[in-house]
């Protein structure tokens, strides 16, 4: 979705540099959830490894939470909550 956003919203075409932008981002966050750093490989990203050090500590949390039963259970009342609203008594 972050890098391919027209295919998933009304967006127009998003320009080569926007697309670039996106997978830029797209490989910070995967740094973030996998606490690994930007290396010789790419270089050019990194002046980000400051920030991924300092977020992984919330991205664990965060991973954590999405993880937790009680997200689980929350998500599935949510869905059958939903779900209940369309379905058509006869």
């Amino acid at each position: 979705v972050i890098t391919n956003p027209e295919k998933y919203f009304a967006f127009e075409a998003i320009s080569g540099d926007q697309r670039k932008n996106l997978i830029n981002l797209a490989k910070i966050i995967t740094n973030m959830s996998n606490g690994a750093l930007f290396g010789i490989k790419e270089t050019h990203m990194m002046s980000f490894n400051s920030f991924v050090v300092e977020t992984i500590p919330h991205m664990i949390d965060f991973l954590n939470y999405i993880s937790s039963v009680f997200f689980f259970c929350f998500c599935f009342c949510f869905y059958m909550m939903s779900f209940n609203s369309f379905v058509v008594e006869t």
